[in-house]
This record gives C-alpha cells, sequence and structure tokens, in this order.
C-alpha cells in the first residue's frame, strides 16, 4: 500500500511539472508594439543595405 501511495505521489509530481513547465514556455504571440518594432527596423535595415549598396562604390 506504502508502494502505491509513493508511485502515485511522484505521478502527481511529475504530472504537475510537466503542467508548470508548459505554462513556463512562451505562447509565441507577437505583440502589435513588438510587430511594429520590427517592421521599422526591417525599414531602416532596408534603407542602410541601400546606402551600402550603391554609395560606396
Amino acid at each position: 500500500m506504502k508502494e502505491k501511495l509513493r508511485s502515485a505521489l511522484l505521478l502527481l509530481l511529475a504530472a504537475l511539472m510537466l503542467f508548470g513547465f508548459a505554462l513556463a514556455v512562451p505562447s509565441g504571440r507577437v505583440t502589435d508594439e513588438a510587430d511594429a518594432r520590427y517592421r521599422e527596423l526591417q525599414r531602416e535595415n532596408d534603407e542602410d543595405n541601400w546606402l551600402l549598396q550603391y554609395h560606396l562604390d
């Protein structure tokens, strides 16, 4: 009986740890603010690349 209780508690602990890990992993959703910042940086990088391509010859 004691061994079954120990196994059940370890299983419960493992399940709780898995659940906690699943909550800790980010959802992957990008906020509107982060998306706007990324697009602005991309625009700036494209301008820099254009300047480097055509004005350093």
